[in-house]
């Protein structure tokens, strides 16, 4: 293996150092409150806007299924970076790890909480699933709405 070969898998390893020293170990609280709270109302709100045009009750079920499936998907993720991280000496445990995955996510959260109006607009504005219509508004409908 060449210098040149190893120089990229080295600027990674010094990435991680860095992003290891910018989330600490003990003050990691306040943003995992942040976090948490905020992928469950961004995703729940999405969920909700999103399942609606069938019925309330849907809404409700997809605003309650939507967090559940981004906490698995994170939960799983995380244990595998976790051990990735340290077979490659990143640096990272497993609390920088889990709240790395929950910054981005929360991220995603805020993005799909403040387009929820919107969809949830779009969603009461083409007709309901009993209209003849329903399939073809409804997926004229999903083409504009952004994901």
């Amino acid at each position: 293996m060449s210098p040149a070969d190893s120089a990229p898998m080295h600027h990674q390893l010094l990435l991680a150092k860095g992003l290891a020293c910018w989330l600490p170990e003990d003050k990691w609280l306040p943003s995992l409150r942040f976090c948490l709270a905020s992928i469950l109302l961004g995703f729940g709100v999405y969920g909700f806007t999103v399942g609606v045009w069938r019925s309330p009750a849907m809404g409700a079920c997809v605003a309650i299924k939507l967090p559940l499936l981004v906490f698995l998907t994170l939960g799983l993720n995380a244990v595998l970076n976790t051990i990735l991280g340290l077979l490659l000496g990143s640096g990272l445990g497993l609390r920088q790890t889990i709240l790395c995955q929950l910054m981005s996510f929360a991220v995603a959260g805020l993005v799909l909480g403040s387009i929820a109006p919107v969809t949830l607009l779009m969603a009461l504005d083409v007709p309901g699933p009993e209209d003849a219509a329903a399939g073809t508004s409804h997926a004229f409908s999903w083409f504009f709405t952004p994901r």
